[in-house]
C-alpha cells in the first residue's frame, strides 16, 4: 500500500472521528483483525473487549489508534472496509476521496473477489451448467434446458444470478478457443440473440 493511501486512509479515520463511534457495530472483528496485525497491545485489545456498547468499544480502540499513527489508522480503514463495506464506501463517498490506487496485481485485485453462480435461466442451450452452476462447458449438442424467456438462444452465453456493482473481481479460466468475456448486462434488456 502506498504512503497516500496510509495518508488518505488516516486522513479519513481523523475526519470521522465521531461518525465511526456512532455506527461502527461490528468492533470485535476489526479489534481481532487488528490484533493479529500487531497493532493493537493485549492490554488494549482486553479494554476494548471488556466494553459494553459498541461506542465504548469504539472509544478504546479510537485511543489505541490516535497513539499507534498514520499506518494503524490505514490498517483500522482496510478492516472497516471487509467488516462493515457499506459504511465506509457512505462515508468515502460522502468526503469525496478518490477510492484507493486502481489494483494491478492479482493480490490487490483479490481483495475485490466475489463468487459468482451462473443462471440457469440465461444458459445458451449448447452449453452446460456444472460443479454449482459455476463452471460453464460447450458440448456442442443441444442440453435439455427448458424453455425460458431470459434465454439466450444462439449466442454461446450465460449470465451470472447474483447482481454486481462497485469493485468486484473473478476469474475465469478458457480452455482450447479464446471466448472468454466479461459483460455487464442491465436487467430488463432483451438476451434473446
Amino acid at each position: 500500500m502506498g504512503s497516500s493511501d496510509v495518508s488518505m486512509h488516516s486522513r479519513l479515520v481523523d475526519e470521522q472521528r465521531a461518525e465511526l463511534i456512532q455506527r461502527v457495530t461490528m468492533v470485535m472483528p476489526i479489534a481481532d483483525e487488528l490484533l493479529s496485525l500487531g497493532m493493537l497491545h493485549e492490554e488494549t485489545y482486553s479494554q476494548i473487549s471488556a466494553a459494553r456498547t459498541s461506542q465504548e468499544k469504539m472509544r478504546e480502540l479510537f485511543t489505541a489508534l490516535h497513539s499507534g499513527g498514520d499506518r494503524v489508522k490505514s490498517a483500522f480503514y482496510c478492516a472497516l472496509r471487509d467488516n462493515q463495506p457499506h459504511l465506509l464506501q457512505g462515508l468515502v463517498t460522502k468526503l469525496k476521496i478518490s477510492a484507493p490506487h486502481e489494483p494491478k496485481t492479482r493480490e490487490e485485485f483479490l481483495q475485490y473477489w466475489c463468487e459468482l453462480s451462473l443462471d440457469m435461466n440465461t444458459v445458451q442451450k449448447n452449453l452446460r451448467l456444472s460443479e454449482g452452476n459455476r463452471v460453464v462447458t460447450w458440448t456442442g449438442s443441444v442440453q435439455p434446458y427448458s424453455d425460458h424467456p431470459e434465454r439466450f438462444d444462439s449466442c454461446f452465453q450465460v449470465l451470472c444470478r447474483e447482481s454486481v456493482s462497485a469493485r468486484c473481481y473473478w476469474e475465469a479460466e478458457g480452455g482450447h478457443w479464446n471466448f472468454c468475456r466479461s459483460v455487464v448486462q442491465k436487467h430488463g434488456q432483451e438476451r434473446i440473440g
